[in-house]
Order: structure tokens, then sequence, then C-alpha cells
């Protein structure tokens, strides 16, 4: 493993989640798996505090959790997407996919902003938005989150 912030290991399809807190409880677990990040439940929560200043809920079926946390060792975008739509708050719109920003809390640069900025703005064009939640392939999630966010 180099320093490759994203890589077709850190793409998971078929994530059977039934909630938020299942989602970013898999994400955390997932970090430490990967050997992003040693303490799991300091993900967590570093994820959790993050909702709950205001939701990752993009709207049209994506959310972008994320966290800048000292138990991240290693800077990491990780891309989930559901077996069913994840209710994420009661009267928002339900979640199929979540692209989630892993950011080690010691990195000096804004990496973290750069990467939410170019991901929003990707988010924005339907094209691509459409293309990630079709795709059931690994590759192809892979080469779209690639190819858009310059990784």
């Amino acid at each position: 493993m180099g320093t490759n912030i994203f890589n077709k290991e850190y793409v998971f399809l078929n994530v059977d989640a039934k909630s938020k807190v299942e989602v970013l409880k898999f994400i955390s677990k997932k970090a430490k798996d990967l050997n992003l990040a040693e303490d799991e439940s300091l993900v967590y929560e570093g994820l959790m505090a993050r909702e709950e200043q205001f939701t990752t809920n993009l709207g049209e079926s994506i959310a972008i959790p994320h966290t800048k946390n000292d138990a991240i060792e290693n800077p990491a975008v990780v891309v989930l997407k559901f077996n069913e739509d994840v209710v994420w708050n009661e009267g928002e719109d339900k979640v199929k996919l979540a692209i989630s920003l892993l950011m080690p809390g010691k990195s000096k640069e804004n990496i973290h902003l750069k990467l939410l900025s170019s991901l929003s703005r990707k988010l924005i064009n339907k094209e691509f938005k459409d293309s990630l939640l079709k795709s059931d392939n690994v590759e192809e999630i892979s080469n779209l989150i690639n190819e858009d966010l310059g990784l």
C-alpha cells in the first residue's frame, strides 16, 4: 500500500446497512481493516460528530460522510453502495451511495477541503452522478472516481 488516497479496494458494493449509524460503523471498521486507522471507534466518533454539526446527505441519493481525525493515519476516499436505500435522517432523501473522506488530523494541507470541493462540484454533474448510481461494477466506479477527482 502506497499513499494512494483511493483504489478499488476502497469500493464496497451491496453493503447491507439499514441506518446512517450502521453506515458510519461500516466505514470505521473498513478504515481499520484497510490499515487507514488504528482505532475504529475514534473514526466513528469523528464521522458522527460531523453529522451532528451538519448532515452530509447531499440529497438525490448521495451522502459524503467525512472526518479529519487523529485516529486516521492514511488519507482515503471510501465508496459504498447499499443493497437498499438508507434513511440518513428523517425527512431527508434516502441514500443509495456514500463517498466517505477520511483524513488524518495531522495533515497540514487542507487536502480534505480540496477533495470535498472537487467532489461537490463533480456531484453537480448529472452524468457523473447517474453513472455512479447506476454502476454495479467496482472497476467502473473506481475509474469514475479516479478520473473525476484526479486521484
